[in-house]
């Protein structure tokens, strides 16, 4: 749980189930944003439930002003507002970038800084990030084209493209530019949001945990050993063609490898932030799929991980 501005908290969904941590930050509003939502206190909390699930192609554009009225409504009431969704990375961050875009008046790059200054593990899936990017368009032109300063929920929602019109496809062709997401310590809020930082579009194939988004590598740091000859396959004694393209990943060494024992040939390789299994290593080398023997091997499961690929505007 993260304290991002006063009477507005970031978190996941254990915290949304402990009544005794929301009762310490005096919380009165909750903002459930998964695909499943069963309320746990009823009559302790006024709850609001967004059904979403953590995937590019989800419309969160229409859901944008209707959730932000709510946040707003806690804050202006000086009442303590708690938003969450399974670990308060993605769904529930966007939602809370959405609210300082629209309130605040900062662009979408400004907005995921403040966010992720304050928690650190903020990363909203890239179809997400496309449509907060959209929808900060949107709030600027809104307010450009009217005097009374800060447009509200009606002002945003009428030039908003409706569900039909949106072409979600089209819209996620492509990953917007990522931000790294390195782990910052939190921090009590400040009154204003930090200096923006200048989005640069990663120009490089990066590869991130499944599980929590964390970047662990790129394109650079991966062992290349494909071949367009016959390799030896040390398990069957035959030389075969190679694979077209090989199921695991093969690493150089990276600083946050750990080899809990030297002494052992071969171990587990851990994601250092939530200590997910996401391959192994083996120190005296190990084969791939391929058929090319890769030494030493540090092999990474693909299934254990997601391509973030090159953003071109």
């Amino acid at each position: 749980m993260t304290q991002i501005i006063p009477y507005l908290f970031l978190g996941d969904m254990d915290l949304a189930q402990d009544k005794e941590s929301l009762s310490i930050i005096n919380c009165k509003h909750i903002l459930h944003c998964t695909n499943t939502f069963k309320p746990c206190f009823e009559s302790d909390f006024n709850y609001k439930a967004l059904s979403i699930n953590d995937m590019p192609q989800e419309n969160l554009l229409l859901l944008f002003d209707d959730a932000i009225d709510f946040i707003k409504h806690a804050i202006d009431s000086e009442e303590t507002i708690y938003v969450h969704c399974n670990a308060g990375v993605s769904r529930s961050a966007s939602f809370v970038i959405a609210y300082f875009i629209r309130e605040h008046g900062l662009t979408f790059e400004e907005a995921l800084n403040f966010v992720k200054a304050k928690r650190g593990c903020v990363f909203p899936n890239y179809g997400f990030q496309k449509q907060l990017q959209q929808y900060a368009k949107t709030v600027a032109s809104s307010k450009k084209g009217s005097d009374s300063g800060k447009g509200g929920a009606g002002d945003i929602a009428s030039v908003l493209p409706s569900t039909a019109a949106v072409d979600l496809q089209a819209m996620f062709s492509q990953p917007p530019p990522m931000t790294s997401i390195e782990e910052s310590k939190e921090q009590p809020a400040v009154a204003e949001a930090p200096k923006p930082v200048e989005a640069e579009a990663v120009q490089k194939l990066q590869y991130s945990c499944k599980k929590c988004r964390k970047v662990l590598f790129s394109e650079d740091n991966l062992e290349e050993h494909m071949s367009k000859v016959k390799a030896y396959n040390t398990k069957t004694h035959s030389l075969r063609e190679v694979s077209q393209e090989c199921s695991s990943i093969f690493l150089e060494q990276m600083d946050w490898i750990v080899i809990e024992d030297e002494s052992e040939q071969m171990g587990k390789i851990s994601c250092p932030k939530c200590q997910e299994k996401i391959g192994k290593y083996y120190i005296y080398g190990a084969q791939c799929s391929c058929g090319r023997w890769v030494a030493p091997g540090y092999q990474i499961h693909k299934s254990k991980v997601d391509e973030i690929r090159p953003f071109v505007l």
